[in-house]
């Protein structure tokens, strides 16, 4: 998300420009993904495992998805553009450290117990 959206300095570069749509859309989409993969991740997990990572407003990932999905056409521009400069890099470093936690043994699944 970070390379396709570096053209994009404030909430209407998403909506007033051709490139600034597609940009929209594509970060849209890729919010929606991101969502759905952490609700695949939550099945198999442990309870403890997103308390672990308190920086990251989980409630608010799992539930982007369907946001997106239901008003996608309405989808606010300045929402959209927030998430993408200020929660997306918290998400994306949060997520390194859970990788990184799984390969060391500090994190476990209800699947590798």
């Amino acid at each position: 998300m970070d390379q396709i959206s570096v053209s994009i300095s404030s909430p209407e570069d998403l909506t007033e420009t051709l490139l600034g749509r597609t940009v929209f859309r594509a970060c849209g989409m890729s919010l929606i993904y991101l969502s759905n993969y952490f609700k695949r991740i939550k099945q198999i997990a442990t309870e403890s495992v997103f308390s672990s990572y308190g920086q990251v407003q989980w409630k608010s990932v799992f539930g982007m998805g369907d946001v997106l999905k239901g008003e996608y056409i309405d989808a606010d521009s300045e929402a959209l553009f927030n998430t993408i400069r200020t929660d997306i890099p918290v998400l994306k470093t949060t997520i390194e450290k859970m990788l990184s936690d799984l390969e060391s043994g500090k994190l476990t699944t209800n699947q590798n117990k």
